[in-house]
């Protein structure tokens, strides 16, 4: 007689009697012993399916189905013949022929629907047909139409960009349902692939480096850009997520603004992390995010959940995590630095922050956290880069140690960890003087600063750059 033996585990593989195990066998529910099933000796192939229930809704269930061929041979047939919350089953043939059979199963709090995302993108009824679409595929396609911030991005007293070439991002994107609540119950997630490589049972790799980033705030653009249903409407996907991972078709940022590429903007830098964007929900925004504890764990699932995904089943925890914030979504790090002072994650996992162009009015807030944030905990090498339209020459001397000139400037401090830059608006009109309508344009700027400086962020940033 066959034995399977389930057990349920959680993201960092730690297993738990709390979750509900549940198993079908040759479509009857079959009776467990200590998590065991004794398995009949016929049909062959024998259809298998295994539920994992959580008691609450901090964790998703979680449901596999397999054929089993005799002496250990169980073979998964969902997701492509690889469910990533399923550990490859260990089996042990006796010498009468029996096997007995180890499944380990892990309750996730985040789960794929890349493809729900993308068919509301391309059918749903609420979709704007006056906007011009990222993507309907979901696929991080080369663009060979974006021109890219120089490297240093202020020559001789004028922005510099490099001419168009051909990006590849060389990354893949999931759109992840997270169990939080009220937010943010969607993830945008990209990942090199090389980041993550297939390997060999029992091989480890690397804790992978993460930018989580917080967009701008929802409730602002609410209902003008927030109509529908959250998370799942049109508006949500394409304003909230799909717009910030890729660059609109076409389009050159500096001839019309509209998709920040964050994934692009990575890859010219040869940075590679892992990219998380929450969808923020108008008014709860960022939601659980804006605690460390969650924001770790949840963290730790994506990794995880990614690893799984290429058959990596020993979690790898986190590397170097950097948080950026775009416009408003500097006042969600400003929170965030406030509320989570003297944590584990916000003084030691916490490696670099990022600020693209704050309202004027809240950087010193913005400043007195970040400072603070900066002398926290495993100190030696945070990061810290800003970049604004508008000067701050109080909090700027306070980063860089001495008085900065005036605009443009980008300044770095004595150890070339803090960059402070200063971009007004003026001074990108040579550029992007097409679509501005005036030399002191400050929404297109605005714009602009988010997507091209991640470049010169993540090109100065701490994580590994690959050969």
């Amino acid at each position: 007689m066959d034995l399977l033996v389930v057990t349920a585990a959680t993201v960092n593989g730690t297993t738990t009697n709390n979750i509900a195990i549940t198993v079908q066998v040759d479509g009857a529910p079959a009776s467990l012993d200590l998590n065991s099933v004794e398995l009949p000796a016929a049909p062959r192939p024998l259809p298998i399916t295994v539920t994992l229930t959580p008691p609450g809704a901090d964790l998703f269930p979680v449901t596999g189905s397999f054929q089993y061929f005799g002496r250990g041979n169980l073979v998964p047939v969902d997701e492509g013949g690889r469910p990533p919350n399923f550990r490859p089953v260990r089996a042990a043939v006796l010498e009468d022929g029996s096997a007995v059979m180890s499944l380990i199963g892990y309750a996730s709090r985040v789960r794929d629907v890349t493809a729900q995302c993308l068919g509301i993108l391309r059918n749903g009824s609420d979709r704007r047909f006056s906007e011009t679409l990222t993507t309907e595929t979901g696929v991080l396609d080369a663009v060979t139409h974006v021109r890219t911030i120089s490297d240093p991005l202020i020559q001789g007293g004028a922005l510099s960009f490099d001419a168009a070439t051909s990006i590849d991002p060389r990354a893949s994107m999931l759109i992840l349902e997270v169990a939080a609540q009220p937010a943010p119950k969607l993830l945008g997630v990209t990942f090199p692939r090389s980041l993550i490589p297939g390997i060999t049972r029992g091989q480890v790799i690397a804790p992978p480096p993460v930018l989580l980033f917080f967009h701008s705030t929802a409730g602002q653009n609410f209902p003008d850009f927030y109509s529908g249903s959250y998370p799942f409407s049109w508006d949500f996907i394409h304003f909230g997520l799909l717009k910030y991972l890729f660059h609109l078709p076409n389009q050159e940022p500096l001839q019309f603004w509209g998709g920040k590429g964050m994934p692009y903007q990575m890859r010219v830098a040869n940075a590679e992390a892992i990219y998380v964007l929450p969808l923020n929900q108008p008014f709860s925004e960022v939601g659980v995010m804006i605690d460390a504890t969650s924001t770790q764990q949840i963290l730790e699932e994506v990794t995880a959940f990614l690893c799984r995904k290429n058959s990596v089943f020993i979690e790898p925890g986190l590397g170097r995590v950097a948080l950026g914030g775009f416009s408003s979504g500097n006042l969600l790090v400003t929170r965030f630095l406030q509320k989570n002072a003297g944590t584990p994650f916000s003084d030691n996992v916490l490696k670099e922050v990022y600020n693209f162009d704050i309202p004027a009015s809240q950087m010193s807030p913005w400043a007195q956290a970040a400072g603070s944030w900066l002398k926290s905990g495993a100190s030696s090498d945070k990061m810290l880069r800003v970049y604004t339209q508008q000067d701050h020459p109080i909090e700027f001397q306070q980063f860089v140690g001495a008085p900065t000139p005036a605009p443009p400037f980008v300044v770095l401090d004595s150890t070339s960890r803090r960059t402070v830059a200063c971009i007004p608006a003026p001074t990108w009109f040579p550029l992007a003087g097409g679509q501005m309508q005036s030399q002191f344009d400050f929404q297109v700027v605005h714009q602009l600063i988010a997507e091209t400086c991640l470049t010169d962020a993540m090109r100065r940033s701490g994580f590994v750059k690959p050969p």
